[in-house]
């Protein structure tokens, strides 16, 4: 089981973060990029795809 330490800050330490574009209504827009993986899962009698896509304002460890 995994336990959760304190953060323990230290001055070299720093996440930069990306600006993102908000419109009036507080929405933005996100479209893909690039598929990053594809596959075929069988269950019994139906194959379903499965597609992990990256998009914009993600990393690669966030792709869905």
């Amino acid at each position: 089981m995994y336990m959760p330490r304190k953060y323990v800050p230290h001055p070299n330490h720093v996440i930069v973060a990306e600006p993102v574009q908000v419109g009036k209504n507080l929405v933005y827009e996100e479209y893909p990029i690039q598929i990053l993986d594809y596959s075929v899962k069988q269950l019994w009698n139906k194959s379903t795809p499965l597609v992990k896509v990256l998009r914009v304002n993600y990393t690669s460890y966030g792709a869905t």
